[in-house]
């Protein structure tokens, strides 16, 4: 019994680490000289692109929490560029609409992604600073990415001393994904002029195992899924007088919030473009995700 309860743990442990050591310099100790600044090693910033004006909206931060460095990213007025926020994708960051690319590859299921950090916001309480999490995988018969987990923190008020932070994933499958990107923001794409985040000791922790699938108990269905421009969505429900219907894409954002009249209701998605995304509904009794596809 002891036996077996030392292999359980070493597997678990094996695991743990694993997860662990696959996030690209993780504690931004190795970073490459990019003008008169640094960047840091596999991660996308704005630095190559306001590198001219001799600006960096990411620098190197010493010393880190227990270690040599860590990432600083604040939000600047860049000369000709105009107020960008401080970000940093573990992979490639688009410039232009400062969304991520890429990410690195990665097959595990962690529990959560931990971390140590500062901030503070000098702007509108509606728009902050945020930490993201995207686990994906590449479907090929759909050939599109398809969402495997995804988990977002907005940083809200301030944080002026280090502190830790641990970040639930929320899973719409149970299957592994390939990819992940993680985008690390002091401000999102409202930004104000001297938001800061300060980052140090990402890990994943944790492993979940397998999950129900969203909607396997249905409390509704959307029909047609892939869909074009209407999707319907039927109610098991004699009574949802109350319910409210929410659309997200990917990334978390609402795109669409509506209240149904009536157990059967029509959303037009003609304006979403192709991808996947979740439809939330709630009631004062019950809350439940599903999966859509847009397809054109």
């Amino acid at each position: 019994m002891i036996k077996k309860t030392t292999i359980l743990l070493s597997i678990l442990l094996a695991i743990t680490m694993s997860v662990h050591a696959q996030i690209p310099n993780s504690g931004f100790e190795n970073w490459t000289s990019v003008g008169t600044s640094f960047s840091p090693v596999s991660w996308g910033t704005f630095n190559n692109l306001t590198a001219p004006t001799n600006t960096f909206t990411c620098e190197r931060g010493s010393p880190g929490y227990g270690s040599n460095y860590y990432m600083k990213l604040t939000s600047k007025t860049i000369t000709g560029k105009g107020l960008l926020p401080g970000r940093a994708v573990s992979g490639k960051l688009d410039s232009l609409n400062f969304y991520p690319i890429s990410g690195f590859p990665f097959n595990q299921r962690p529990a959560f992604l931990t971390g140590i950090f500062q901030y503070m916001t000098f702007g509108s309480s509606s728009h902050y600073g945020y930490i993201e999490v995207m686990l994906n995988r590449w479907d090929t018969a759909m050939v599109m990415s398809m969402p495997v987990a995804y988990a977002k923190f907005n940083l809200t008020g301030m944080q002026m001393s280090w502190d830790s932070i641990s970040i639930p994933l929320t899973y719409y499958e149970g299957t592994l994904p390939d990819t992940c990107i993680i985008t690390l923001s002091s401000s999102d794409n409202v930004p104000t002029d001297g938001d800061y985040l300060y980052v140090d000791n990402l890990a994943f922790n944790g492993y979940v195992a397998g999950i129900k699938e969203i909607g396997t108990n249905a409390n509704f269905s959307l029909y047609p899924n892939p869909a074009r421009e209407i999707v319907q969505i039927n109610f098991d429900h004699a009574n949802n007088d109350d319910a409210e219907i929410k659309i997200f894409n990917a990334t978390g954002d609402l795109l669409k919030h509506e209240s149904p009249m009536k157990n059967q209701h029509q959303i037009n998605i003609a304006d979403l473009a192709n991808g996947v995304y979740v439809i939330e509904i709630t009631t004062s009794s019950w809350s439940e995700k599903q999966r859509l596809i847009i397809q054109k």
